[in-house]
């Protein structure tokens, strides 16, 4: 239990780096106004590798991701994590109507996933705040965003699967 809560402390520690970075120092960084969203990122990477039939991880990704994405927003507080519990539901949806991937093609899955989970938010989020009075023009800047962000959920993918993979090396029965 100690474990898990200083697993969540730990996560929360880096998403807000990270959120940090991305309000901070990536913005100089821009391409048409579009910057790597690596809070979105970071929360993707945690409800992705999520066991079928567990649920605090993608809640604490959910509240986590929420909260750090929704403070640019202050005035309109919860649109950010409103659309982030509708991409975790439809993830959750798919997992469960769908075997998970092994082998070669779950980068594919992922890149799918990732990929309709970004859109979706962004398209929520815009919505949303188009509902609470303050529309914004899409524009190309969600797709940007999207192949901007890309690199990082690649890399976050693949450095999941090395860690995973040491783990299961370390619990393997060693005879001699």
């Amino acid at each position: 239990m100690i474990r898990r809560i200083l697993a969540f402390a730990a996560l929360f520690l880096l998403m807000f780096l990270c959120s940090a970075l991305q309000r901070s120092f990536l913005p100089y960084f821009s391409v048409m106004s579009a910057i790597p969203n690596l809070v979105f990122t970071i929360f993707f990477l945690l409800i992705f590798f999520e066991p079928k039939y567990e649920y605090a991880t993608g809640i604490f990704a959910v509240t986590a991701a929420g909260f750090l994405l929704d403070i640019p927003l202050s005035p309109y507080f919860g649109i950010a994590m409103g659309s982030l519990v509708a991409v975790y539901a439809f993830r959750k949806a798919i997992i469960f109507f769908l075997k998970e991937g092994t082998g070669n093609y779950r980068m594919f899955h992922f890149l799918a996933l990732f990929c309709g989970g970004f859109l979706g938010y962004q398209g929520l989020l815009h919505a949303g705040l188009a509902l609470v009075g303050r529309p914004e023009p899409l524009g190309l800047t969600p797709v940007i965003s999207l192949l901007y962000s890309l690199p990082f959920a690649v890399a976050g993918f693949y450095l999941y699967n090395l860690v995973a993979e040491r783990q299961a090396q370390n619990k393997q029965l060693k005879l001699f």
